[in-house]
């Protein structure tokens, strides 16, 4: 088995940084005594709720890959969905979950677990709101949308390639815009179990 998870802080500046590092730090802890995507996401939920003030939130997604089953289980805390793209049928689609708080929004939340049929050479997209929020200079949203056919129209290429071609449409669509937001794409390959990442 294999674990991945991506997360965003509200919010810039030392404070968010410090209870990114802090929920990393717990993630990586909480993997040793129990990796179930839901246990996990409860008790990072308990330590940010602690740990920050009443606007403080962070979405969080935690993935386990079951190799021997050839499955994704997940939890997903208001995080971005990921993006699915099967090498059979060359069609992207957003793993939609039950809408559920980021962490730290309520004392106990419950969350629920996903599970997916991987199927050899199926592509995995993970990323923050940062990527789909950006804007152009006339105010229009770069969208879900445009980064599913983005991430399609590279899918054959290695994660390390694909990357670097959701980024450059990114820029060709933002242009001098300001980006306001950070952001991190995570590109997985199940059958190769490549994995390249850029954050931002």
């Amino acid at each position: 088995k294999s674990c991945l998870a991506i997360g965003d802080v509200s919010g810039h500046g030392l404070a968010a940084g410090l209870l990114m590092a802090m929920a990393k730090s717990a993630w990586q802890t909480q993997l040793i005594n129990n990796s179930e995507p839901t246990t996990v996401l409860g008790t990072l939920n308990s330590i940010v709720r602690d740990a920050g003030d009443k606007r403080t939130l962070m979405t969080f997604l935690s993935c386990i890959f079951d190799h021997d089953e050839k499955k994704m289980h997940f939890a997903n805390a208001g995080h971005i969905y990921p993006l699915l793209i099967r090498k059979s049928k060359q069609k992207a689609t957003w793993l939609e979950t039950p809408p559920n708080y980021p962490l730290g929004v309520r004392n106990s939340n419950k969350y629920e677990l996903v599970s997916l049929d991987l199927e050899d050479g199926d592509l995995l997209c993970f990323l923050s709101d940062g990527a789909i929020e950006a804007m152009n200079e006339e105010g229009e949203s770069y969208g879900y949308n445009r980064f599913a056919q983005s991430a399609l129209s590279c899918s054959k290429e290695d994660p390390a390639e694909i990357i670097k071609c959701l980024l450059s449409d990114l820029q060709k669509f933002v242009q001098d815009a300001f980006r306001e937001d950070d952001l991190t794409i995570i590109v997985a390959r199940y059958s190769e179990l490549n994995i390249g990442s850029n954050e931002g």
